[in-house]
């Protein structure tokens, strides 16, 4: 069926308006997001855990992520690319992209499932080989998932929640760029 252009602005308006609904899951989000801590050292701040939340929202925008898990083999290799490019501190160790794979789920937005659990207060990060093995991923909470997959608008304003709470003036027209959000 052949739409009027003046159908399609409408039908554009309504997927980039946010609902008082929407509205809710989002800034809850954006609450927790202010929570979100990384590790500081005299080198800097290392955003790792920003970097993957970025990620996740690009790979939302662009369909690549169509399911609700994320599985660190899925996304080792560009986050540790962005990790070695916008993280902040140097990385002579290697930008370890386990690390946020694995902290974040202090965050009540990421909720990460390994096969028999993560013991109680375990604070060292695991192994990437069981990251990476059968069962284990990450996934959002569901609402936050479904409004950041289908609302240009809800991401954003997260995307420039995350950017101007962690880098400074010229950075974010590079990552923008980079993952095309």
């Amino acid at each position: 069926m052949d739409r009027s252009a003046g159908e399609q602005c409408a039908v554009l308006a309504l997927q980039l308006t946010i609902t008082s609904d929407e509205r809710v899951v989002l800034d809850e989000f954006l609450h927790e997001l202010g929570k979100v801590t990384v590790n500081k050292s005299p080198a800097g701040e290392a955003k790792k855990k920003p970097l993957l939340i970025l990620l996740v929202i690009s790979m939302l925008k662009h369909g690549t992520l169509r399911e609700n898990r994320i599985h660190f083999n899925d996304i080792e290799k560009q986050l540790s690319r962005l990790i070695a490019e916008f993280g902040g501190r140097p990385i002579e160790s290697g930008p370890k992209p386990e690390q946020p794979f694995f902290h974040l789920r202090t965050s009540p937005f990421w909720e990460l499932t390994i096969p028999g659990g993560v013991a109680q207060g375990n604070k060292k990060t695991i192994a990437k080989r069981i990251l990476s093995g059968s069962g284990a991923y990450a996934a959002l909470r569901p609402s936050l998932f479904a409004l950041l997959q289908r609302n240009g608008e809800a991401r954003d304003e997260a995307v420039s929640a995350i950017l101007r709470r962690w880098w400074n003036a010229e950075e974010p027209d590079r990552l923008h760029a980079d993952l095309r959000i």
